[in-house]
């Protein structure tokens, strides 16, 4: 691809990533809001109140540590990682401190959702770009 084109789909990926990574933090914000002021309301019990709260702080600081990483090869982008703390995959799965496997507290999916929307969304961009280059390629006479 020529530089021109490896800049264009370089800044495609990463606005769609940037894009994908609001999406994300906006699954975060709903899954620390929801329902969460209600339950505080409900419990009595001190170390239950501490426990919820330190949970939804985690949650702060999941939001606030998610970011992304671009691998490249040959200056196009052919990686694209979202990086965040392990709680957050505890959190997604329902599991965590107190509540192994067995027992799951209610699963708070806040990335596979996102991802799974997105992804389409990535495989059209890599295909419209990859396009032109594989059509210029069968041009060639062999």
């Amino acid at each position: 691809m020529s530089l021109e084109k490896t800049a264009s789909y370089n800044r495609d990926l990463t606005n769609q990533a940037h894009f994908t990574r609001r999406r994300i933090v906006g699954r975060i914000s709903r899954m620390t809001v929801r329902g969460k002021t209600e339950l505080l309301k409900k419990v009595h019990s001190a170390r239950a109140r501490q426990n919820l709260l330190a949970r939804m702080q985690s949650e702060k600081v999941l939001k606030r540590s998610l970011f992304i990483k671009f691998g490249k090869v040959e200056g196009e982008i052919d990686l694209i990682s979202f990086k965040f703390p392990i709680h957050g995959i505890y959190a997604h799965h329902g599991v965590g401190k107190g509540h192994p496997a067995s027992n799951k507290r209610d699963k708070m999916e806040w990335l596979n959702p996102v991802i799974d929307a997105d992804i389409d969304r990535f495989a059209n961009i890599v295909a419209r770009h990859y396009a032109d280059a594989t059509l210029n390629a069968t041009r060639l006479k062999i």
